[in-house]
């Protein structure tokens, strides 16, 4: 029992000091950009002598009479915590945080805060209609980047959307706001931005792509976890193929393909197809980039590009990679023993809590050690944070949506990560470890926001699983549409 308790000291006290400093600080394979404060002279954080964060964040705080604030989010999907305004209290950790959170920022600006749930598929017309008849039944909203053909890029073209940077109570170039993906966000000359990423929705954090090992299996292999790989910033594609060609093994079964549960092979990666793409972008490549004036360009037909998806193509047509599972879950397969690894989204730890499995996180993998840093997209279901031109006081939104944001930060996101997901997913602190990588490394893919590549993006996939045999021709007979369609949102924004 002491060395359990000593082991449960040792991982919260790892991550109260990773997610707080990381506040303030920047490093080099899972950095964080610089933090500097907003230039809004209304706003000021309290200081150390030393210059760190000290506890409290000192915003403006009018008192709004007891008002109700109310957030448009999605309601419950895909295992996924999905909750921003608990009922009440339940004694669980996670939920008593984001309780806790909420408690201080409505006693801070006298508000109530209300959650209104919607399906995650409608809230994009929930948006829209909500601005074409000037209705005010919400303050903010948490809406998925691309859900079902629905885009914030759609609302975006159509000016249903506030531009987020002319807004000075939201402080955007704090560290309480994920400034990879705000700067994956901008667009135009001007640099707007419609949609920003936070802590807010335990959602949001749940949804990036990441590596599961199997601990067990691992250490049956005499190979060691690749944490120090992580560390040094060599764990790439070659390394994880490297790991996955030893475990593979039919283990008495005729053939790897197609997958039987009854089965007693043993495949180095369970995945979906749709995943692939999650796997092509930490290789840091985008089928469509923004320049240096953040315009949007298409980028699949580019070198570095093509050879990322053929590398991933020679590794996931190989016997022994489990891309499609049929009838059985690739998350199944992976808790069942029966692959070395998984690419599954954070959130698939739920799902393991129940398995006997031991397993372990690492970030997705880098092409080569040439690349500076890892790099996790937030899926096109993310909510992100916007805020409707029908919103009825855009500065009392900014003012909330800014203090649980910073809240979200200081309070939450350290026990989803050093708690939830070390205690009861997560089974060793290193891995904890890892997930601030991850967690620092997010961006956004703006061709998916804006719905320029969705086919393109599917196409690809679908080929890399089968070889990669006609990459360049399917690039190619996609790339005249796709800019064409780039050049009409362009056109639209000037």
């Amino acid at each position: 029992m002491k060395n359990f308790i000593k082991t449960m000291f040792l991982i919260l006290l790892i991550c109260g000091i990773v997610f707080l400093s990381a506040c303030g600080e920047s490093t080099t394979d899972g950095e964080n950009p610089d933090s500097g404060l907003s230039d809004n002279p209304d706003t000021e954080v309290n200081q150390t002598e030393n210059g760190s964060e000290a506890d409290d964040y000192m915003f403006p705080a009018p008192d709004f009479g007891g008002d109700k604030f109310i957030i448009l989010n999605n309601e419950p999907i895909w295992d996924f915590t999905t909750f921003i305004v608990p009922e009440e209290q339940t004694g669980d950790i996670l939920n008593d945080a984001v309780w806790g959170r909420n408690i201080t920022v409505g006693e801070r600006f006298n508000i109530e805060l209300e959650e209104l749930a919607a399906d995650i598929h409608d809230i994009p017309r929930r948006v829209r209609n909500a601005v074409q008849s000037q209705s005010q039944e919400f303050d903010a909203v948490f809406c998925s980047g691309s859900i079902g053909g629905a885009t914030i890029g759609s609302l975006v073209v159509q000016n249903y959307l506030v531009d987020l940077t002319g807004v000075p109570e939201l402080n955007l170039n704090s560290p309480w706001w994920n400034q990879k993906a705000l700067e994956d966000a901008k667009i135009g000359s001007g640099s707007a931005i419609y949609f920003a990423s936070n802590d807010i929705s335990i959602h949001a954090l749940q949804c990036p792509w990441v590596i599961y090992f199997n601990i067990e299996m691992l250490n049956d292999l005499g190979l060691d976890a690749p944490y120090q790989l992580v560390r040094d910033g060599k764990w790439t594609l070659d390394q994880m193929e490297t790991y996955m060609k030893a475990a593979v093994s039919l283990n008495a079964d005729e053939s790897f393909s197609p997958f039987r549960d009854t089965g007693t092979s043993i495949y180095g990666l369970s995945t979906a197809i749709p995943a692939i793409g999650e796997l092509l972008r930490g290789s840091d490549v985008r089928f469509v980039s923004s320049n240096s004036e953040n315009m949007p360009v298409f980028t699949a037909d580019e070198p570095r590009f093509i050879q990322a998806a053929q590398k991933l193509a020679d590794i996931l047509s190989a016997d022994g990679m489990h891309t499609n599972g049929g009838n059985t879950h690739y998350e199944i397969v992976f808790m069942n023993g029966r692959s070395l690894f998984c690419y599954a989204e954070l959130k698939a730890g739920t799902v393991y809590r129940e398995s006997e499995t031991a397993f372990g996180i690492v970030p997705t993998p880098k092409l080569d050690e040439n690349q500076g840093n890892y790099v996790h997209n937030l899926t096109q279901e993310a909510p992100v944070f916007i805020i409707p031109e029908s919103t009825p006081n855009t500065e009392k939104t900014a003012l909330v949506i800014d203090a649980l944001a910073y809240y979200s930060t200081k309070d939450v996101t350290p026990v989803f990560f050093g708690v939830t997901m070390s205690q009861k997913e997560l089974r060793d602190e290193e891995s904890v470890e890892m997930l601030q990588i991850i967690r620092d490394t997010a961006i956004f893919d703006i061709g998916r926001i804006y719905n320029w590549s969705n086919q393109l993006n599917m196409d690809v996939y679908n080929d890399i699983v089968r070889g990669g045999g006609r990459l360049v021709s399917i690039i190619e007979g996609h790339a005249e549409k796709i800019n064409a369609a780039i050049e009409d949102t362009i056109a639209e924004f000037q």
